[in-house]
C-alpha cells in the first residue's frame, strides 16, 4: 500500500494537536502607519507631531481565532526599509504602547512617556537607506518582555521616531513585524 506523505503529516499533527502538544507558527504582522499604504514620512522637519498608528490584530480573524491559543511568544523581529531624508545620520527606534488613546505631541514626548523602547540602535547615514531584514533585526529588538506583554493583548500603538529628537526626517519604505509564537 502507498502511503500520501502529505496526508500522513497531516494526520500526525492532528493526533499531536488532540495530545496537546505545542506547535510553534510563525505570525506575519504588517504595520501600517498611515491610513494610506506606505512610504510614509516621519519627520520633525514637516511637522511637530509624532506619528502614531494604532495596530488592532484582533481585526485579523486567524489572530482572532488562536489568541487564546497562544501559549508564549518566542521571538519578534522586523523586516524594515528606511531612507534618512537628512545630511547627518539619525539612529531609527520603535517604540510601543498598549494605551492607544494617548497623542504625544512630538518625538521627545514619546521617548519620555510610558511607551516602551522596542527597537533601537539603528544608524541611518544622511542621505541614504537601509534595509534591515529579520536576523539583522534580533540585533535592534529590546525589551522582549514588555513587547510579549502588549502583543498578548491585540491592541498598540506604535511610534516611530529618531535621534536626534529635534532634527529628523525618515521615510519608511517597509516595516513587518514577524511574531514567532508557541500554543497548544
Amino acid at each position: 500500500m502507498k502511503i500520501n506523505k502529505l496526508r500522513a503529516a497531516a494526520v500526525i499533527a492532528a493526533a499531536l494537536l488532540a495530545a496537546g502538544c505545542i506547535m510553534t507558527a510563525t505570525y506575519v504582522v504588517t504595520v501600517r502607519l498611515a491610513p494610506n499604504p506606505l512610504p510614509i514620512k516621519v519627520s520633525t522637519v514637516s511637522d511637530s507631531s509624532a506619528v502614531k498608528r494604532v495596530v488592532d490584530l484582533r481585526d485579523d480573524s486567524d489572530f482572532r481565532d488562536n489568541q487564546d491559543k497562544i501559549k508564549d511568544i518566542e521571538s519578534i523581529g522586523f523586516y524594515l526599509k528606511a531612507k534618512n531624508n537628512l545630511a547627518d545620520a539619525v539612529t531609527f527606534q520603535l517604540f510601543l504602547e498598549e494605551d492607544t488613546t494617548k497623542d504625544w505631541e512630538d518625538a521627545q514626548m514619546v521617548a519620555d512617556s510610558s511607551t516602551e523602547l522596542i527597537f533601537t540602535g539603528l544608524t541611518i547615514p544622511g542621505n541614504q537607506t537601509v534595509t534591515v531584514d529579520w536576523n539583522q533585526s534580533m540585533g535592534y529588538v529590546t525589551g522582549l518582555p514588555a513587547i510579549k506583554k502588549i502583543l498578548e493583548g491585540g491592541r498598540f500603538s506604535i511610534y516611530p521616531v529618531a535621534i536626534p529628537r529635534n532634527n529628523f526626517s525618515v521615510t519608511i519604505d517597509s516595516l513587518v513585524v514577524i511574531v514567532t509564537v508557541s500554543g497548544g
